[in-house]
């Protein structure tokens, strides 16, 4: 898979990189998968910002810009369902006006042809001789344009007068309208080096180092925990020596336990030094606190058979290298970065880019392999930081649906990521109200995968004719554990961070006391009263002074105020 990262020019309304310079397309490979992750990118007085890109919807699509097919037919209708009478002939792909409007004459009891026009190879316009509205006109059940092709018809009025434009033009190579937003890794902690003693035969002990990792396309805030204290809001501009001043932070002694370095890019390695030194520690925990939506992700597939036709003419390729030159086109539908694209109520703008895109050949292809891979439950994309276990999945019957048809295919391959084979309901059903349930002879249905179905139908339908309803066999009944991190559960962490923090602090105020009372069976009881240095193990007193004297002792924490002035008071 292919990871490509271009950043959206909002202002220049194109694709640049990360420092606002031109976004060159990689060459791409057939049968290979590009991913896309965008993020919006603005221009200031100071050069370039990174902001949100809050979209509401993205299309892309890689092949021919308005090319007509090379060979071929299609039918139109007008309206109705396709087996309709309201059929014309089929139309060739090089048709003449004439051809056009005898094609289209006498079909319709409601529409009559009055004029059609060649605009440009397999593009013609007609006026019909009703002008009330726009004429039903669309694609018939019979498309045998080559290579794959759509028939698209666009009505327009100029000067008061309706025109429908009819093209035949070439599909895409590929194409794809879904994305989700991303989050990029959460930081995290590792052990560089465990503190402790280097060797059992002898006394030398060495600090622990830890490294925080920070992902360098993480955007946004986070704290680090040890032992319950908690740094303050540290982000992505801080480096080693700010992160170990927040972790020195953490005591109000003024001692210094943590230093930082930078030895390896985006990781500060945090060492133990000071009264942590020469010991072994827990690692330290990294909670993030606020973060920037993810990057809108897509994906192309490039393993399509009309890429690979296309790659297969030679007339469209580079004689020397065989490279098939096309081009890539994004459509993307947002709002402003501070808006919610879920509001109906904030108004959008769109912004189309073209880029120019090559594809060469594979070399390595799926059937060289010896061993099949499986095909595992792909796990869901992460939307927040919040950690997840299989223990969130859900048992039971599930259900999938999905709009299907576009005018040139009649086979659609479903990956529906059901997880099984067992599907115990297939429904498709006309997409609209009240539509009709096909027949199980309209359609030929073979289960693929535990993840994917083809559907098959004898004629191409329409452009979301149908709608796709598949239903798993269940319900599927099963004891979960319902077990679940700390981080899954709002607010717990930072308690149990408050709560661990002040049993710490009350665990430094407490003596250290190894032994309290020791009994002899002869003689009665006698408390013995520990050295100085079990009760104030740090305790460091000045050569020659009276241990005894209460000022050079630590002071004790004061006592609350005793209630003296209380009355009784009879009633």
């Amino acid at each position: 898979m292919s990871d490509l990262n271009p950043y959206v020019d909002l202002d220049n309304r194109k694709l640049t990189d990360a420092t606002g310079a031109a976004f060159t397309l990689p060459t791409l490979v057939l049968a290979d998968t590009a991913k896309f992750s965008l993020r919006g990118l603005r221009r200031t007085e100071d050069g370039v910002r990174t902001v949100a890109l809050r979209l509401r919807s993205l299309k892309a699509g890689l092949g021919p810009i308005l090319t007509a097919p090379t060979a071929g037919g299609a039918k139109l209708r007008f309206g109705g369902t396709p087996g309709d009478d309201e059929t014309a002939d089929v139309i060739l792909f090089s048709a003449t006006a004439s051809q056009v409007l005898e094609a289209l004459t006498d079909v319709s009891d409601d529409w009559t042809p009055a004029e059609v026009l060649l605009a440009d190879t397999a593009c013609w316009l007609v006026r019909f001789e009703e002008q009330d509205d726009a004429s039903p006109l669309q694609v018939g059940t019979v498309n045998t344009l080559t290579p794959r092709a759509f028939v698209r018809v666009r009505a327009y009025q100029l000067n008061g007068v309706w025109w429908h434009e009819v093209r035949f033009l070439q599909a895409p190579f590929a194409f794809a309208s879904a994305f989700e937003e991303v989050l990029p890794p959460a930081p995290s902690i590792k052990r560089i080096r465990a503190g402790g003693s280097a060797s059992l035969s002898d006394d030398i002990f060495i600090n622990e180092i830890q490294s925080l990792v920070l992902p360098v396309n993480f955007r946004g805030t986070y704290v680090i925990a040890r032992d319950g204290r908690q740094t303050g809001i540290l982000g992505i501009e801080d480096g080693p020596d700010e992160i170990a001043a927040a972790l020195n932070a953490l005591w109000s002694d003024g001692k210094v336990r943590f230093a930082g370095t930078n030895v390896v890019a985006d990781e500060a390695y945090i060492e133990f030094i000071g009264p942590l030194g020469d010991t072994g520690h827990d690692l330290m925990t990294v909670t993030v606190k606020s973060f920037e939506p993810g990057a809108s992700t897509f994906t192309l597939n490039l393993a399509t058979a009309e890429l690979s036709a296309a790659l297969r003419v030679s007339a469209l390729l580079e004689k020397t290298t065989l490279v098939l030159n096309t081009a890539l086109e994004l459509e993307l539908t947002y709002v402003a970065e501070d808006e919610d694209p879920d509001d109906d109520e904030i108004p959008s703008r769109t912004l189309s880019v073209q880029l120019a895109a090559k594809v060469v050949r594979e070399q390595i292809y799926d059937e060289l392999e010896t061993v099949t891979e499986i095909d595992w439950l792909r796990p869901p994309s992460a939307k927040d930081y919040v950690p997840f276990t299989p223990d969130q999945v859900i048992t039971g019957q599930q259900h999938y649906l999905v709009a299907i048809g576009n005018g040139a295919s009649t086979s659609f391959a479903i990956a529906h990521n059901l997880d099984t084979e067992a599907l115990s309901g297939f429904e498709v059903r006309e997409n609209m109200s009240g539509g009709r349930v096909l027949g199980r002879t309209e359609y030929h249905i073979v289960i693929d995968s535990a993840d994917q179905v083809t559907l098959t139908f004898a004629a191409a339908p329409t452009t979301n004719q149908y709608a796709v309803i598949l239903t798993t066999a269940g319900p599927v009944s099963a004891f979960q554990a319902h077990t679940h991190t700390i981080g899954q559960i709002v607010g717990l962490q930072d308690i149990i961070d408050e709560l661990t923090g002040r049993v710490s602090a009350l665990e430094e105020m407490a003596p250290a006391l190894t032994r309290a009372l020791e009994l002899d069976a002869d003689t009665p009881a006698q408390i013995l009263i520990p050295d100085i240095s079990e009760i104030f193990p740090g305790l460091r007193l000045p050569a020659g002074a009276d241990p005894l004297k209460p000022e050079l002792l630590p002071r004790p924490p004061a006592l609350l105020a005793a209630i003296h002035d209380a009355s009784a008071v009879v009633v």
